[in-house]
């Protein structure tokens, strides 16, 4: 036999048996290759956090009955006449068959996404199962929260935290939609804002910057109940805005505002007036010398009239007498 790789070729002096035996002894030996093994779950408690592992069978992610059995304090009994199993947690029963992609709690029918599977003495069961059939059994007392891969089990806040960021010209802004709404405080504290939530822990999806000269990394803050936004060179200032959403949850609005980049220009300067002609512009001496004054009205043009009756083309005139007489004065003393 020749190998290539991952090609088997057989030389023709085999024949269709031998062939066919290959086939046979190579599909057994892919079978016999344990289910893996994907990224436990972590379940969390007042007690602290404890690991639970997590096998891919059939391309589904399953829970070992033993190791749920051994973190919820369940009991689990084999049924093997009639090729199934029961999960007793308190007063609640749910049965289980091989098989079957079904749970019963207590005479109730529950889907799941994949029956039970039994690898010598081992049960195994869909993730799932936790959410669907045991969380009701034990009374609601557990959370299964997939895209983080956590169990929260008892009395756990948690608040589910999904952050994004968008740069909005002169500002930067953050958003979180937090599920379920949960009082919180934002505060400056230096070069960070820190946002604290009244929860014992966050359950949080972070988002990574897009403006660094404004938020330089949005992570993790101190204590399991906050988030730190580290800021960068260009902030000035910040504010926020809670509005509520749909189902009980809530969004926080951070906006980070940068500083103004534009120097503040003084205003200009207002030019001197320039200086009008005199209102008498005197001829060199012996040259030829005439005013003329128009005063304006006149005639028919009797303009506008005041309150006692004196009209615009007499008070015209007067004052036109009055600049006749100075300008002849001034001309005859120059």
């Amino acid at each position: 036999m020749i190998q290539y790789h991952d090609r088997i070729v057989l030389p023709r002096r085999f024949g269709s048996a031998a062939a066919t035996l290959l086939v046979v002894l190579l599909h057994s030996a892919s079978a016999a290759q344990p289910p893996a093994s994907a990224a436990p779950y972590t379940v969390v408690s007042k007690e602290g956090r404890r690991p639970l592992a997590t096998r891919t069978i059939a391309g589904q992610e399953m829970f070992a009955l033993d190791d749920l059995a051994r973190l919820f304090s369940v009991v689990v009994r084999e049924d093997t006449a009639a090729g199934g199993l029961t999960v007793t947690a308190g007063t609640e029963t749910i049965a289980l068959s091989q098989g079957q992609s079904l749970a019963s709690l207590n005479g109730r029918l529950i889907s799941l996404p994949a029956a039970p599977v039994r690898e010598g003495r081992t049960w195994y069961v869909p993730v799932d199962f936790v959410s669907r059939a045991l969380a009701p059994a034990l009374g609601g007392h557990l959370d299964l929260r997939k895209p983080s891969r956590m169990i929260l089990a008892g009395d756990i806040r948690a608040p589910r935290v999904v952050g994004r960021m968008e740069p909005l010209g002169s500002l930067a802004r953050l958003t979180f939609d937090i599920a379920p709404a949960t009082p919180h405080t934002v505060v400056q504290e230096g070069t960070r804002l820190t946002v604290r939530f009244e929860a014992d822990m966050l359950d949080a999806a972070l988002p990574a910057t897009t403006a660094p000269d404004l938020v330089v990394n949005v992570r993790p803050g101190d204590g399991p109940a906050a988030i730190a936004i580290d800021l960068g060179p260009r902030f000035a200032s910040f504010r926020t805005t809670d509005t509520p959403a749909d189902r009980g949850t809530s969004r926080l609005v951070v906006d980070i505002v940068a500083q103004t980049t534009e120097a503040q220009q003084p205003p200009p300067a207002i030019p001197p007036a320039a200086e009008g002609p005199p209102l008498i512009d005197l001829a060199p001496s012996g040259a030829l010398r005439a005013i003329v004054i128009d005063a304006g009205h006149g005639g028919a043009e009797d303009g506008a009239k005041g309150p006692s009756g004196t009209l615009e083309k007499q008070v015209t005139l007067s004052v036109a007498r009055r600049l006749k007489r100075r300008s002849k004065a001034a001309w005859d003393s120059a």
